[in-house]
């Protein structure tokens, strides 16, 4: 089921994004190497829900 699919991956980095835009906002104050951790972070969430 290709459809099922896609639309699962849409709807479950819809919120991600607005946790990485705070994320990179917040960040940038501290200057933090942002994109690994954002990087780490994301892996982490793929994998726990495969």
């Amino acid at each position: 089921m290709p459809g099922y699919s896609n639309k699962t991956v849409t709807v479950s980095f819809r919120v991600p994004v607005e946790i990485y835009t705070k994320l990179v906002k917040r960040a940038n104050r501290k200057r933090l190497g942002v994109n690994e951790y954002i990087k780490d972070k994301i892996l982490y969430d793929v994998n726990r829900k495969h």
